[in-house]
């Protein structure tokens, strides 16, 4: 299967993909390399699930959003400002 940018598909989607991901892992005993072929996601990206998944259960598998920096400062072009998160969660 062909790799595509999983952060295009809607967060429901996202989610479900995550936990059908867990669920092949855990009933099926596939490995990490083969669950990201049928996926279609890089095999590093199904790891990154394992680990939030491990860390904080099923509600690590819910999409995060999508983070900007903004910057706060006289010169924020050349880093001399301060970078400060903003969470654009839906």
């Amino acid at each position: 299967m062909e790799k595509f940018d999983a952060r295009k598909l809607p967060r429901d989607a996202q989610d479900e993909m995550r936990r059908q991901t867990m669920r092949m892992r855990e009933e099926l005993k596939l490995f990490w390399k083969a669950i990201a072929k049928v996926v279609g996601v890089h095999v590093s990206t199904v790891i990154g699930w394992s680990k939030r998944y491990s860390m904080e259960g099923s509600k690590g598998l819910k999409s995060e959003g999508a983070w900007s920096p903004l910057f706060v400062g006289a010169d924020a072009d050349f880093g001399s400002g301060m970078a400060i998160a903003l969470d654009h969660r839906g």
